[in-house]
């Protein structure tokens, strides 16, 4: 089966360096319309970013696709630092900014980055960059009803400064990384390339411009409370992410429920369902204890938090404006009785998802055996396919067991006599190897490589089998590699040996 490679935009927003979107209602002004000194320090803070990208090609996925050219915007912040979007930098394999007015081009890289948060920090090295640049300061989060700035560079050279208003401000999907986080909601006609553009209120930076909807004045930020977390994150030298406890939660809006449970008329919370493997809740909260309150701020029977007076978001932000390593502290009701616990915070919602969300700025894990690209799932191959079948999506709802950390697809066949009967196959979901059940990819490629048989059967769930003569394997395997012009027959994470000895010749020479 043929597989059509598409960009990863989804339903309604998309990131919008990649999005045209018709500017009307609000006022677009050229840099030429500010004279006072202050316009013109924030201007010289912005930058252009000009970013040369290559995307893995996941069903061959050691191939990578032809090299894009794409444009962003971002500020100058403190310590000689481009503030920017991750989608701006993503799968890079060049970068150049420049700033208004300056006919060079600089060459930068990246400094840390946080796919999660849709943030990443740029660096060049030849300092006259900086030179005559105040860097701008991160501010707060305005109040919404306010009007607020955007700076960038939309199209060709010049800088643009639109004006727009703050209408909401809560948790939403971030559509390059599907983390679910704090979010502000700007009604201003954004146009391809604001993307890392700051949003300045009163000459700070609100928030970092992000994605826009399709065919509206609808516009998506990274608030200044996530920009905030992603700099203090970053202090030690090293990303962690934002925390997450893996609980499975229920909101408790029916009074029958409330009644059930023994919540008193004016308590609120919500009711623990599951509570995920390896989760620092272990052993601590269980199913059916009510969630009232994280770090003594109260849960309502909606699932949500004030976190600035009258206006509320969804219980997470308490926990996720925590660092990795810090301690939450919480209060349940259990069997009538209030308890409080600490929960160490040492795990991230990556370590509860079984297949991974969107992954950038590296390459696909794979193996090739008997000519059959096998791959761990992961969100990146769903979105790269149009018509993928309906029982990988469904994985995505599936959550990480003991038994089961990652799902691996036997992706395709590169035919060959040694695959002869299963040229057809592609996407099998392989649940054993010899009769042994597959934890991981890296507990996959084990029991390949290491077994002793002299056949090698993968079992798929409806009991489906691929045979594979071991012997045979061995000795086509080059052969193989050579006629389909594979020139590495697996990822860079698999190793050559395995307890100090190679299973058979693996490298294409």
């Amino acid at each position: 089966m043929r597989k059509t490679i598409k960009r990863n935009i989804r339903q309604v927003f998309t990131g919008i360096c990649a999005l045209c979107i018709t500017a009307a209602a609000l006022l677009i002004v050229p840099v030429a319309g500010y004279a006072n000194n202050t316009d013109a320090d924030q201007r010289q803070a912005i930058v252009k970013i000009n970013t040369v990208s290559t995307e893995p090609y996941y069903f061959n996925p050691w191939m990578t696709m032809p090299a894009e050219s794409s444009n962003g915007s971002g500020s100058i912040i403190k310590g000689n630092i481009i503030l920017t979007n991750a989608h701006v930098v993503a799968n890079h394999t060049f970068i150049e900014v420049w700033k208004l007015g300056d006919a060079r081009k600089y060459k930068a890289r990246i400094l840390h980055i946080s796919h999660e948060a849709d943030l990443a920090l740029l660096g060049v090295e030849e300092r006259e960059f900086f030179s005559g640049v105040s860097p701008l300061q991160i501010g707060d989060m305005p109040a919404v009803q306010k009007e607020v700035r955007i700076f960038g560079f939309p199209g060709g050279e010049t800088l643009t400064v639109t004006k727009g208003m703050l209408s909401a401000l809560g948790h939403r999907d971030y559509i390059h990384s599907s983390s679910f986080l704090l979010a502000g909601q700007i009604q201003a006609p954004i146009k391809p390339g604001n993307s890392g553009g700051p949003v300045l209120l009163n000459g700070k930076i609100a928030g970092v411009i992000m994605q826009a909807a399709a065919n509206s004045n609808l516009a998506h930020m990274v608030p200044a409370p996530v920009i905030r977390h992603f700099l203090k994150d970053i202090d030690d030298g090293h990303y962690d992410g934002f925390p997450d406890v893996g609980l499975v939660t229920q909101k408790m809006e029916s009074p029958s429920m409330k009644k059930k449970f023994g919540l008193y008329e004016d308590q609120t919370g919500v009711r623990i369902n599951k509570i995920l493997p390896g989760s620092p809740a272990e052993g601590k909260l269980k199913s059916d204890d009510i969630l009232l309150a994280i770090n003594g701020q109260l849960i309502g029977d909606d699932s949500t938090v004030e976190f600035r007076p009258k206006e509320r978001t969804d219980l997470r932000y308490f926990m996720q404006m925590q660092h990795i390593g810090s301690t939450l502290n919480i209060d349940i009701l259990r069997d009538g009785q209030i308890k409080n616990f600490n929960l160490t915070l040492n795990k991230t919602r990556s370590d509860f998802l079984l297949v991974p969300l969107e992954e950038y700025d590296r390459k696909p894990r794979y193996f090739i055996y008997a000519g059959i690209v096998f791959s761990p799932l992961t969100k990146n191959f769903i979105n790269s396919w149009d018509g993928v079948p309906e029982e990988l999506v469904v994985e995505m709802s599936h959550i990480p067991t003991r038994e089961r950390k990652e799902v691996v697809v036997a992706l395709q066949v590169l035919p060959a006599d040694v695959n002869k009967g299963y040229h057809n196959l592609n996407s099998m979901i392989v649940e054993t190897v010899n009769g042994q059940p597959v934890r991981d990819f890296g507990d996959f490629y084990n029991l390949v490589t290491t077994s002793a048989d002299p056949f090698i059967t993968f079992v798929g769930r409806d009991g489906y089998q691929i045979v594979i003569d071991r012997a045979q394997a061995e000795e086509s395997h080059k052969s193989v590699l050579r006629t389909y012009s594979v020139t590495q027959d697996r990822s860079e994470d698999l190793p050559d040996f395995h307890a100090g000895k190679k299973p058979f010749s693996l490298s294409y020479q």
